[in-house]
This record gives C-alpha cells, sequence and structure tokens, in this order.
C-alpha cells in the first residue's frame, strides 16, 4: 500500500533536493559524480512535476468536469488518465 505524501512536503522537499543537487555539479571536478548527480537532479525533477502535475489534474477535474469541450494538455498520459 502506497504511503500518502503532503503535497507541501512532496514539492518542498523535491525542489530542496533539485537544489542541492544542482549545486553540488558546480562544486565537484569528478566526470562520474557529476553525471549522478545530474541524474539525480532530473528524476527529482521529474518527480516533482509528475507530482504536482497530477494532483493539480485531480484538483480542477471536479471542477471543470461539467465543461463539454474539457481538455487536458498533460506531460504525462497517466496525469491525463487520472482524470477518469
Amino acid at each position: 500500500m502506497a504511503t500518502p505524501v503532503y503535497p507541501a512536503a512532496a514539492s518542498g522537499g523535491g525542489l530542496i533536493v533539485i537544489g542541492l543537487v544542482t549545486l553540488g555539479t558546480g562544486l565537484i571536478n569528478d566526470y562520474a559524480a557529476w553525471i549522478a548527480l545530474r541524474a539525480t537532479a532530473a528524476i527529482a525533477s521529474a518527480w516533482v512535476m509528475i507530482y504536482l502535475s497530477r494532483r493539480t489534474v485531480r484538483v480542477l477535474c471536479p471542477l471543470l468536469s461539467h465543461a463539454a469541450d474539457f481538455k487536458i494538455f498533460a506531460t504525462h498520459i497517466a496525469v491525463a488518465a487520472s482524470c477518469w
């Protein structure tokens, strides 16, 4: 069973990780460590974007479900599919 994550913790924690890891990429000289830090930042960035996009869609769907021509342009199919 999945553990619920509070939106403020997810977005705030993710942004802190992204900031610290990105700062770390500028402070190191080892190429392999740089690649690892960039990969970590990319994964954290994607997680924050998908989590917040999904949360936004879930909040907006009940408000806009009455519109017949309602369209969602999402970066991920799962984000849009979570409406239905």
